[in-house]
């Protein structure tokens, strides 16, 4: 299995260096429908990831304090075919990573703007409100638990995959605990990190499809 010091030539890692992973699911779900250099009719389902062999390329070999995955629980009254597919999931991924822990957010139906004016929207009588759902609470999860456990003295080095802009003001906290955190992304065709985002990181790593495909996911094909 590729190292990811190897794919990005990194120095050789400390086997006694103490590391943390904190993983945002929803990101890493989202990154594989984007990345660059995947053919126009492939695709990544989410049973398609290997989560273990994607953590341990994470780890290069150093001791482990804690792995935390991050997602957000489907509404169980709104779908519930959906909401045990999730369950089960979730379980295979925990069976994949045994001392994996899960922290769940909830998902949250918003309105979706439409186009045209008020006045126009208005009187369109027949017109639907439209909805869709995003997570809530991840975001806050994963910067409380970042710099709690780095107060704690947790961890030594922090793995945080994830790619949101958000994360650039706790990243600072965490360095100033004498901490250094490792930021992973992937290589997407669409907004991608926040170039400030991975500048504030002591080390950005960035996962391309040909780093990962048949390794770290496995790709399908649709038929044209």
């Amino acid at each position: 299995m590729y190292k990811l010091s190897e794919v990005f030539n990194l120095k050789q890692t400390n086997p006694d260096e103490k590391v943390s992973i904190f993983i945002d699911a929803e990101y890493v779900i989202q990154s594989l429908r984007v990345l660059k250099g995947k053919p126009k009719n492939a695709f990544i389902p989410i049973n398609n990831i290997n989560w273990d062999k994607l953590v341990s390329g994470l780890i290069d070999g150093r001791s482990v304090s804690e792995i935390i995955y991050y997602s957000s629980e489907l509404d169980k009254n709104e779908n519930p075919e959906t909401y045990n597919k999730q369950k089960e999931y979730l379980q295979s991924v925990q069976k994949q990573i045994p001392n994996l822990l899960i922290r769940l957010g909830k998902m949250q139906k918003v309105k979706v703007k439409v186009s045209g004016t008020w006045a126009e929207n208005l009187a369109n009588k027949e017109q639907q409100t439209l909805y869709t759902w995003v997570q809530k609470g991840i975001d806050v999860k994963m910067s409380l638990d970042l710099l709690l456990k780095a107060v704690k003295n947790t961890y030594e080095t922090a793995i945080l995959l994830a790619g949101d802009s958000d994360f650039e003001e706790v990243i600072r906290e965490i360095k100033s605990f004498g901490k250094k955190v490792e930021l992973v992304t992937f290589d997407r065709f669409d907004v991608g990190v926040v170039g400030s985002l991975s500048k504030t990181a002591d080390e950005h790593k960035q996962i391309t499809y040909q780093d990962g495909n048949g390794e770290y996911w496995r790709t399908q094909f649709k038929k044209e």
